[in-house]
């Protein structure tokens, strides 16, 4: 959020001073708050971040059907969000920052709370 006062940081080969929107493009990162809309299913949450980082209709549902299938939300893909425990609710917030396929995925405190249990991690 800030501008770096002095130095420079190197993720990927890029530069973060110099080309920060090249870094940016190879990066996420899954809060430790889940970030879902608690009021559209697993499903469209999935749908809906694939469209947000720019992939055609049936692009973001190929990919919403691999993160479905990886993250063994199958049988929870057509419910809210706010309905899912919170392990699940954090499974889906993992696979909506891996839906943009980034090369590094920063995770704020992954094992927090009911995650550890899920058989995510």
């Amino acid at each position: 959020m800030s501008s770096p006062t002095s130095g420079d940081a190197f993720l990927l080969g890029g530069s973060i001073v110099s080309n920060p929107r090249a870094v940016k493009e190879k990066i996420n990162i899954s809060p430790q708050e889940t970030a879902v809309a608690p009021n559209l299913s697993v499903r469209e949450n999935l749908e809906l971040i694939a469209r947000i980082y720019g992939a055609p209709p049936r692009t973001a549902r190929t990919k919403t059907d691999e993160l479905i299938s990886a993250f063994h939300l199958k049988e929870t893909e057509k419910q809210r969000a706010k309905t899912l425990s919170g392990g699940m609710q954090r499974r889906l917030s993992i696979a909506m920052a891996l839906i943009s396929e980034p090369k590094i995925l920063f995770l704020d405190e992954p094992t927090l709370g009911p995650v550890e249990s899920s058989g995510l991690l």
